[in-house]
C-alpha cells in the first residue's frame, strides 16, 4: 500500500491474483545440445535449444548455433502461449536431427 495519505488508495496489490499466466509451465527450463561432426567435410557444428520463462510470464525459446569451440550465434523468441514455443522447439529439433545432428557421445 502507498503510505502517503494524499495518494493512499487503501488497496493492497497483494490482494489481487497473480498477474502472470494462470497455467503453470509444462516444461521447466528444458535444454538440448546436439552436434554434427564430419571430419571428411571439416564440419564441427553445435546447436542448442532452451525453453524457459521470463519475468513477465512469457515463454522464451533460445537458439544457439555455430562451430564447436566458438561462441556461436544466438536468437531469442518470446511467445505468449507455451504450446507455440513447444511446437517450434520440437520442429527445430526434428529438422536438425534429419540433417545429422546427434547428442554428443560421452568419453569412456
Amino acid at each position: 500500500m502507498n503510505r502517503l495519505r494524499r495518494f493512499d488508495s487503501k488497496v493492497s496489490l497483494d490482494a489481487f491474483p497473480s498477474l502472470g499466466k494462470t497455467c503453470p509451465m509444462l516444461i521447466e527450463n528444458l535444454q538440448i545440445y546436439i552436434e554434427r561432426v564430419d571430419s571428411h567435410r571439416n564440419m564441427a557444428r553445435f546447436y542448442a535449444l532452451e525453453l524457459d520463462r521470463d519475468l513477465f510470464g512469457n515463454t522464451l525459446l533460445r537458439r544457439k548455433w555455430g562451430r564447436i569451440g566458438t561462441r556461436g550465434r544466438e536468437k531469442l523468441a518470446a511467445f505468449d502461449e507455451e504450446q507455440a514455443a513447444i511446437a517450434l522447439f520440437l520442429k527445430l529439433l526434428r529438422q536438425k536431427r534429419r540433417r545429422g545432428y546427434r547428442a554428443r557421445k560421452r568419453a569412456a
